[in-house]
């Protein structure tokens, strides 16, 4: 069995609310009528080329069938709803995640949904329960920053309240910079600016104490765990010579990463094999970025790698299976 944990839907109501926005984000079209995301005046991302397999389940299980794939989990990529207003947030929210209900209800073999939530509103909890108590989402999803405010923040604390009573975890996905600072050229705030955003807000979570204060809250990761897993003996090192007087955690910082569960979306087995061994296969699911990216690339890099049958089975499908509670 092979579960894709991350991947990416747009569904077509969802499309429809944010063509008719004045501001940005939206959705945008040409002259040609090609569809773009003008997530904000600087930042213009073409969605055309892929738009089919975003938004038409029939085409994604096509494709699913031919790599292999048995259920995708489903996740509303940018622009979300994390630049909106609160009233706004939540009615996106409430579209989307209907809409990701309905086609897993469709297809309850071959997709999950992780709800779109609007962080900003306090509202966010009750969404988060609709969705997964009367919906049958399978967990919460979460961009870096949401107008800015980042994992630590009470907004945030309070999703994963949620989560934690629930028993269902929360993906992190990155989110384009707040303040773009040095990042506004050469494309580096959708490149380089994600990670950068991702990794921040990661620290800040851990820092403050969410996970000492949740034992267990489930966080899933994108993208290997951004760049924490590499640079992390450099943050152990620096809490200890000088701890943050408003840290509050009485464990090193590395003790709570590891805590976390991560996609294994990267084309390179070096940084995956190193992943790998910092978070233990356990905590490790297999993730392909579909349709940004290839799933057969991934599938075959997770193949490479020179471990047990068994580690390769928990990876592929048996973690996510048993955090989303998919049969």
């Amino acid at each position: 069995m092979r579960i894709d944990f991350q991947t990416h839907y747009y569904p077509k109501e969802y499309v429809k609310l944010l063509e008719k926005r004045q501001l940005t984000p939206k959705f945008t079209r040409n002259e040609q009528g090609k569809i773009y995301l003008a997530y904000s005046e600087q930042i213009v991302i073409p969605r055309s080329s892929n738009l089919e397999k975003f938004t038409e389940p029939k085409k994604r299980i096509s494709e699913m069938d031919a790599n292999e794939i048995d259920v995708q989990v489903l996740t509303i990529p940018l622009p979300g709803c994390d630049r909106l207003g609160a009233e706004e947030a939540v009615e996106v929210c409430r579209v989307a995640n209907d809409s990701l209900a309905q086609v897993c209800n469709e297809f309850p073999d071959r997709f999950s949904g992780l709800a779109l939530l609007p962080v900003q509103s306090e509202e966010a909890t009750d969404e988060f329960k609709r969705a997964v108590k009367d919906l049958g989402l399978t967990g919460g999803h979460v961009h870096s920053n949401t107008n800015g405010k980042m994992l630590d923040s009470q907004e945030y604390n309070a999703i994963f309240k949620v989560a934690n009573s629930l028993n269902v975890p929360v993906f992190v996905h990155p989110t384009i910079p707040f303040h773009l600072s040095n990042m506004d050229n050469y494309r580096l705030a959708n490149t380089f600016g994600l990670q950068v955003d991702l990794s921040l807000s990661l620290l800040k979570m851990i820092f403050g104490g969410i996970l000492e204060r949740m034992p267990r809250l489930k966080i899933i990761a994108a993208h290997l765990g951004s760049t924490l897993p590499f640079i992390m003996n450099r943050i152990d090192d620096e809490f200890q010579f000088i701890k943050p007087s408003d840290a509050k955690i009485s464990e090193l910082p590395s003790h709570h990463l590891k805590r976390l569960f991560v996609d294994t979306v990267t084309r390179d087995a070096i940084p995956l094999k190193y992943a790998l061994n910092y978070f233990g296969a356990d905590h490790v699911l297999f993730g392909s970025d579909y349709p940004f990216w290839n799933t057969k690339e991934h599938v075959e890099t997770l193949d490479s790698l020179d471990i047990q049958a068994e580690e390769k089975e928990k990876i592929f499908w048996m973690n996510a299976a048993r955090l989303l509670g998919i049969d």
